[in-house]
């Protein structure tokens, strides 16, 4: 059985190596861009706070997180592989 689970943690590894590079190409390049982005996040967290209030009190204690406001194209190629 650990065999089996480190073999899925090592192509897991490799998909996201090999899939590291094109997240970050889809990075907006201009100023306006980011905004959008910086906008997104904000509403998927108001959204996400407003569902779930208890969420508030988690992220102002954690040390960091990430917000990924819209992980349509992500989610269709993941779901497809």
């Amino acid at each position: 059985m650990r065999a089996y689970f480190e073999g899925v943690i090592a192509r897991s590894i490799v998909v996201l190596a090999l899939l590291a590079p094109a997240a970050c190409s889809t990075a907006p390049q201009s100023e306006g861009g980011k905004v959008i982005i910086q906008n997104q996040s904000a509403r998927s967290v108001a959204t996400a706070k407003k569902n779930d209030p208890s969420l508030a009190r988690v992220l102002e204690e954690a040390a960091g997180y990430a917000v990924f406001p819209n992980v349509g194209k992500g989610a269709v190629a993941i779901g497809g592989a």
